[in-house]
């Protein structure tokens, strides 16, 4: 019996990750703990803290290293017919969509052919529920680019990332090279400072990120 072996997408421009917003009024809530305030309690002195916090993010982290971040957001909403922002902002809740989430298919990047898995793959955590033409009409932002590209070996790996170290001049002082067993690879930037003339920017071996991590 021949194996069905799953090709893995190479030199293209595919989407990684992004994030979604998608309006609160808009969801059914299953999980009330996404907007449930919290408070503190206080185990040796047995007592509950009276100032209430806004709800925490409900995080999902699997054995295989897939991460999911569901919580709520507010953004001011510009009304149009009055030309100035309502006084309260507009609540969404703020999605962490990964091309983990598809799992045999992660190689081929999100798309509008496997939208849909990642779809049903958030319903079945249970925490909320909306129509996939509401799901696929939240808005869209901080989306991650990725390429993956075969190196024929470790060694070359790394002497392609020295290359572009010693090529980087004057920004060299952004880019850091990273090479230990479980995994190798160049970072240019932080992703919490990036903006568009410095962007984040991170090369790193699959194989070894798949294999350790």
């Amino acid at each position: 019996m021949t194996a069905n072996i799953k090709q893995i997408t190479t030199n293209k421009a595919l989407i990684d990750s992004f994030s979604l917003k998608i309006p609160l009024d808009q969801v059914k809530v299953l999980d009330h703990r996404l907007t449930s305030e919290t408070c503190i309690y206080y185990e040796e002195l047995d007592a509950v803290d009276d100032i209430l916090h806004p709800p925490k993010p409900w995080i999902y982290e699997s054995l295989t290293g897939i991460k999911i971040r569901i919580s709520l957001a507010s953004i001011p909403n510009y009304n149009q017919e009055t030309g100035r922002f309502d006084d309260e902002p507009k609540k969404y809740v703020s999605l962490t969509v990964s091309s983990k989430l598809l799992e045999r298919d992660y190689f081929d990047g999100i798309n509008k052919k496997n939208i849909k898995i990642i779809y049903n793959a958030f319903l079945d955590f249970k925490v909320f529920w909306c129509p996939l033409s509401v799901f696929l009409d939240g808005i869209v932002n901080d989306v991650d680019i990725c390429v993956n590209m075969r190196v024929p070996s470790l060694d070359i790996f790394s002497l392609s990332l020295h290359s572009i170290f010693n090529q980087a001049d004057i920004r060299k002082k952004h880019l850091k090279i990273f090479e230990d067993p479980k995994g190798m690879g160049l970072q240019f930037n932080k992703r919490e400072w990036a903006v568009p003339s410095l962007p984040f920017l991170k090369i790193y071996h699959k194989e070894l990120e798949l294999k350790n991590r």
